[in-house]
């Protein structure tokens, strides 16, 4: 038989793009979207390259005009000939007759070129053209749905479009189509910057670099040597019309100063463009930030504090460390559990400087306390608390709302900063508003009370109202437990005060006391960033002020095995995802002014957890002469503000500074079209309506049928260790846990004769099932009695003419499934 095969002439490697990359050359790639035509990558060759840069007060305004050739695809003939009557997957003799590939080359059209690229919060892209044959047509600016489905359009009628778009946070694609093997195409795209403090320099990072990456070869089985990309010339023309003199140095192209006199580089066969940076000195006075300005008045400006951990001033971390126990009696574990846990986190302050309490809520608002208030965790003092919490009794409920509720007015308002440690059991939410509300409510009493919420619990909301104080959740009484307390083994001894294990270690050698999680300072796993970053302006007037804590370009990989984020890890190829803890982050501000003169700006939030301020100096002068692009930074800026704010709809504000600022945003798009070809105002073709019928619909399941509680009870030695076990020691890290030993199994809903069939196939030995019917206000409708065959539970329920929507709620050991039930129905069942 004879194998044929379409393939990529060049499929480029993988590349690793920095934070400050912007137009990766790199990164350009053309796939067939021909129907029938098969799938294939196809080499792009960037022709040339030119840019013609402007500066003026700090602003830098780029066209960056780009050719491009996509190449050919190849027909890869006589892979493999296999003799008659050889069957390879028999005899693994036959493959020995492989020819070598004999490719042949085939041109291809109906092609789509596609890039990706990221820029940062200081850069905005404000146009675009796209040559149509001989014509240079201008983008127009159109809502990003629109904009995406018009291009969509024409791509199945083999048009000329060109799309660029943002979701966000600096993250661009660029489409066009269509393109043909040989055939030229060419692209201009105008950026618009802001030069930034960087060390003693003011400077910036022109938006095109390339690491050209080798093009994949099918003959050639050694990579190394593969031949690289190249861009066949590139030519620069930079002037700056503010009558300063910047400095250029580019890797891959050349140096040079940027003045009046416009500077001219090129080069021809470029292999690499490294970062080019436009720079001058920046002010030398400690806390004084240089700004770009733009405009005549009402002037903007924008500026960067790059904030250091090490250098900041925070405040002392709170002395009292308060555990809270609000637990249900309805599961024999759970009580047992936070028992354990609770002497444990006392058990971490002993001989500390930290005092410590041990609260019990009847789950109804009253909190009953071991001391009068708190004390130094000593020897003495932590046998009392054992002795309570083996006496303790738990409630018939548990209710956060109330715990913290009656907390926060037990602390009152003025006191010192506390810790709080919860221990709560209560249900998983459903109801997201109501949540939401009560949430919000808790958090604002707490920061009333001056306390930070920590601890265990299986509430999500509750984690939502712990990191609006500046806490965060150790672990769930149901679930997992944080990092100590789930016992990796790989971490950093100089981070946890542990003793390095061995990397190929399952079972490693026990720490020989409890550590508790670090709660505060950037070795807590979640100290990447600022939270509740507030800033304020003083001295000159600064109206629509906004700042953007700049976010992490690589990434982070919260939760599973290094949910402690640590700074640094052993490497262990069981755990191959690193926390990463920046020591500093970019905070950008930007604004609009009247006049000039000197402004104070004053920022502070929680990093780690810890409350700091900071203030800086910045000189905004009456600018004279300065163009008006950079108001198109602000904009773009205020539109990631706003993009990034969850809690408000702003969509229609966002299009506005599209419109306004002729910007590429979250909601705005740039599309060239054919010339001539008008963009749409509005979908061609609205969807259809069908009429209801009188039918029960089982709706989808919430969430995807969320499993509330993933995870079973984890740490093996924790649950069959003893307080004893505890209170003396001998038991010292909570192990690594195991595969989940409880499968959810599948809860299938059916409908038939007026009724809705439940039944839930569980495989995991459970001797129990309940279900509950709920309304979307929470109220209990019926408690459903179900019958058990083998390892399934099935039930039914009779909506009885009940009109509205419903949740099934399923429970079974610690698991619960949640699943929505529309009723349509306006007849009696």
């Amino acid at each position: 038989m004879l194998a044929k095969v379409i393939f990529s002439v060049g499929l480029g490697l993988e590349l690793f793009q920095s934070a400050n990359a912007s137009l990766d050359l790199s990164s350009w790639s053309t796939q067939t979207v021909k129907t029938g035509q098969p799938w294939a990558t196809i080499e792009t060759k960037i022709s040339s390259v030119n840019l013609d840069v402007k500066i003026n007060q700090g602003v830098i305004t780029t066209k960056a005009t780009i050719e491009y050739v996509p190449g050919k695809g190849q027909l890869q003939n006589g892979i493999c000939a296999f003799p008659v009557g050889c069957d390879p997957k028999v005899n693994p003799n036959c493959v020995s007759s492989c020819q070598k590939p004999n490719p042949s080359e085939i041109k291809m059209d109906s092609l789509e070129t596609s890039t990706g690229f990221q820029v940062t919060d200081n850069t905005a892209i404000t146009d675009m053209f796209l040559w149509v044959g001989d014509v240079k047509v201008r983008a127009e600016l159109q809502n990003r749905a629109l904009a995406s489905a018009q291009y969509e359009d024409i791509v199945k009628r083999r048009r000329d479009p060109a799309l660029i778009e943002t979701w966000g946070n600096g993250s661009y694609s660029l489409r066009i189509f269509p393109n043909k093997s040989n055939m030229i195409r060419k692209v201009e795209i105008t950026f618009v910057q802001g030069m930034e403090n960087h060390g003693k320099l003011f400077e910036a990072i022109l938006p095109v670099m390339s690491s050209l990456s080798p093009i994949y070869s099918a003959q050639i089985l050694d990579q190394s040597t593969w031949p690289s990309k190249t861009i066949g010339s590139v030519t620069f023309k930079a002037v700056s019309t503010d009558g300063k003199a910047y400095n250029l140095n580019w890797g891959g192209l050349g140096n040079g100063t940027i003045s009046a006199t416009p500077l001219l580089l090129t080069a021809s066969n470029v292999k690499e463009l490294k970062d080019g940076i436009v720079s001058e000195a920046s002010l030398t006075c400690s806390g004084c930030l240089d700004p770009w300005v733009s405009g005549t008045s009402p002037f903007y400006f924008g500026v960067k504090a790059v904030l250091d951990y090490k250098q900041l001033h925070f405040e002392a971390e709170p002395v009292e460390r308060i555990v809270l126990l609000d637990i249900n009696s309805k599961d024999s574990l759970a009580p047992d559990r936070a028992r354990k846990l609770a002497l444990l986190a006392l058990k971490a302050y002993l001989k500390s400087p930290f005092l410590g309490n041990l609260g019990f809520s009847d789950g109804k608002g009253t909190i009953t306390y071991v001391f009068p208030k708190s004390v130094a965790m000593n020897v003495e003092n932590l046998s009392l608390a054992y002795h309570s919490l083996k006496a303790w009794k738990p409630n018939d409920q548990s209710d956060s709302k109330s715990t913290l509720n009656a907390f926060a007015r037990g602390r009152g308002k003025g006191n010192a900063r506390c810790v709080a440690i919860l221990m709560n059991d209560e249900e998983y939410p459903v109801f997201e508003d109501l949540q939401k509300k009560i949430s919000d409510e808790l958090a604002a009493t707490l920061n009333d009370a001056n306390t930070m919420l920590f601890g265990f619990w299986n509430n999500y909301q509750i984690t939502n109202t712990a990191t609006a104080t500046g806490g965060y959740q150790l672990g769930g009484i149901s679930g997992w437990i944080h990092h100590p307390y789930a016992y990796r083994g790989v971490m950093d001894e100089a981070v946890l005060g542990m003793p390095t294990n061995s990397v190929n270690s399952i079972r490693p050698v026990p720490n020989q006391d409890w550590v508790m999680p670090p709660l505060f300072g950037l070795q807590r796993y979640d100290s990447y960033g600022i939270q509740n970053l507030i800033v304020k302006t003083s001295g000159v007037q600064i109206n629509h002020t906004v700042f953007l804590n700049e976010m992490a370009k690589n990434g982070f990989y919260r939760g599973g095995e290094l949910m402690m984020m640590m700074k640094s890890a052993v490497k262990s190829s069981l755990y191959p995802y690193y926390g990463y803890n920046p020591d500093s982050t970019v905070v950008r501000v930007s604004g609009q002014y009247q006049s000039g003169g000197t402004a104070s700006i004053l920022m502070s939030g929680l990093w780690g957890g810890l409350r700091f301020s900071q203030e800086y100096s910045v000189s905004l002068p009456n600018s004279t002469g300065a163009g008006t692009d950079g108001a198109a930074i602000w904009a773009i800026q205020q539109s990631e503000a706003w993009g990034r704010d969850y809690s408000v709809d702003r969509l229609g504000d966002i299009q506005k500074l599209g419109r306004d600022f002729h910007i590429v945003n979250q909601q705005m798009s740039l599309l060239a079209l054919e010339p001539g070809a008008q963009l749409w105002t509005d979908m061609p073709s609205k969807l259809g309506t069908t009429g209801s019928t009188e039918r029960l619909s089982i709706g989808a399941p919430v969430s995807d049928q969320k499993i509330l509680t993933t995870f079973m009870a984890q740490g093996d030695n924790l649950d069959a260790a003893s307080l004893e076990d505890i209170l003396n020691s001998t038991i010292l890290a909570v192990e690594k846990p195991g595969p989940n030993k409880f499968n959810h199994g599948t809860l299938s809903l059916e409908e038939g004769s007026g009724s809705i069939h439940i039944s839930w196939a569980l495989t995991s030995g459970e001797t129990q099932a309940h279900f509950q019917i709920m309304d979307i206000s929470g109220k209990r409708i019926v408690e459903l009695t179900a019958t058990r065959q083998g390892q399934t539970y099935n039930t039914e329920w009779k909506p009885m003419a009940r009109v509205g929507s419903y949740y099934l709620i399923a429970k079974s050991g610690h698991t619960k499934l949640v699943k929505k039930i529309e009723v349509n129905s306006r007849r009696g069942f």
